[in-house]
């Protein structure tokens, strides 16, 4: 049977293994957990208010509750997650590129879940939420936070 720091040195660069084996990346992917939960309910809050209670369309309430959350979680996970210290000019046209990137894919992936597979759209809300957590994990590390 293959140990854990064998299989890490397959799976990834000996670089990437040993950072993993030291638990860095296992930190930063849980303080990106606390940081996307607390996005999680700010963003779905204001999704839900605005499409549920306040009769707009779940697309402008997506666009609207990304647009909101961009700052905060860009700040914290900035600040707190992954620590960095690189100038904000160079990081922010990577982070709004995800940005404009995400909006874009969670549209269209509620518009393909709400009107071609009929699901609710605060239930597809949900289920887009989800893959971009683990995309924006990775394009964060490697691109946006990179050190």
């Amino acid at each position: 049977m293959l140990s854990a720091e064998r299989l890490l040195n397959v799976l990834f660069s000996s670089k990437a293994a040993r950072s993993m084996a030291e638990g860095k990346i296992l930190s930063t992917f849980k303080r990106y957990l606390v940081v996307g939960c607390f996005s999680f309910g700010l963003e779905y809050t204001l999704f839900f208010v605005l499409y549920h209670m306040g009769a707009v369309g779940y697309i402008f309430a997506n666009s609207t509750a990304l647009l909101v959350v961009f700052w905060f979680n860009y700040f914290l996970n900035r600040c707190w997650t992954f620590n960095s210290t690189q100038a904000m000019y160079k990081q922010l046209p990577f982070y709004a590129f995800s940005f404009f990137f995400n909006i874009a894919l969670t549209n269209m992936l509620m518009f393909l879940g709400a009107h071609l597979m009929g699901i609710s759209p605060l239930l597809s809300k949900v289920a887009t939420m989800g893959l971009i957590v683990c995309w924006n994990f990775f394009f964060y590390t490697k691109v946006v936070y990179r050190k």
